[in-house]
Parts: structure tokens; C-alpha cells; sequence
């Protein structure tokens, strides 16, 4: 699944998008080749712990009650979003999702098709039906997100 690092947006949120690119970087970190066997839960907090700059983690946009507000780990609701696609599309059981409250503008993924994420109690989650493993990475334009069968 590829999704565009880069909306639209008006160029005043440049500094934002650029900051959810570096989010989605330091997330990926924590999830690229992580293997989960069959009938363990993926927990999307539990991989990527606690969203604070100590972390690596800096200001990006957020959607919060229907505004796009700058905060620390704004835009890796894109990541959340990837991986809520790449399981339900690979058969995986969807244990925990819940939709952003409204549309995102310039996002990828429409309502429906979206998994939000807010530390630490609004999580993504999924059963393995399989061994799988989690390849995640960023192109210069694409986040990628794959789920694959371990071998």
C-alpha cells in the first residue's frame, strides 16, 4: 500500500507536513520487520510507544474537534491508516479501530477507511490469522506499508 507523503495543502503548512513526514519516519522505525505470529495482537502503541520529542517525535498536524492544530506526533494517523488497510486487505481480524471524527483534507484514505490513533487510549489493532511480518519504509513522495508471510 502507498499513500503520498504530500498533500495540496496550503504552502503556510508546509512546516506541518514536513514534521508528519518526520513523525511517520520515526514510527516506521519501530515497525519495519516486525513479525508477528499467528494469533498475536498487533498493537499500533504498544509497537510504537509513547509520542513525545524525547522520542524523536515533532510538531505535525492533527485533526482535533474538525480543526487541523499543530502537535507533537501530528500526521501518523497516515500510518495507522496504511496498516488498518494492509490487514483487513490480507484477512487479518480487525480487533480495535475507530474512524477520525471528520474528513481529513488532502488524506489518502476516505471515510471508512481510515484508523485513527491518540495516545494512549484510542488504539489500531489486529489479530495475525498467519505469521506475518511488517515491512514499512518512505519513499521520497510515498509512505509504504506492506504486510507480508513470514518465512
Amino acid at each position: 500500500m502507498r499513500s503520498p507523503l504530500y498533500g495540496s495543502a496550503d504552502p503556510a503548512e508546509i512546516e506541518l507536513q514536513l514534521g508528519k513526514v518526520e513523525n511517520l519516519r520515526v514510527a516506521a522505525r519501530h515497525l519495519d520487520g516486525l513479525r508477528i505470529p499467528t494469533g498475536e495482537v498487533f498493537s499500533f502503541w504498544r509497537q510504537v510507544g509513547r509520542p513525545v520529542r524525547s522520542r524523536g517525535f515533532v510538531e505535525g498536524r492533527e485533526l482535533r474537534q474538525g480543526c487541523l492544530v499543530p502537535t507533537v506526533a501530528g500526521g501518523i494517523c497516515q500510518l495507522s491508516n496504511s496498516l488498518f488497510q494492509v490487514a483487513r486487505q490480507a484477512g487479518q481480524e480487525i480487533v480495535e479501530r475507530h474512524g477520525h471524527s471528520q474528513q481529513i483534507p488532502d488524506a489518502a484514505f476516505g471515510p471508512g477507511e481510515d484508523a485513527t490513533v491518540f495516545w494512549s487510549y484510542v488504539d489500531f489493532r489486529f489479530r495475525a490469522k498467519g505469521d506475518v511480518v511488517l515491512r514499512v519504509s518512505l519513499s521520497a513522495d510515498d509512505l509504504i506499508v506492506r504486510l507480508e508471510a513470514a518465512a
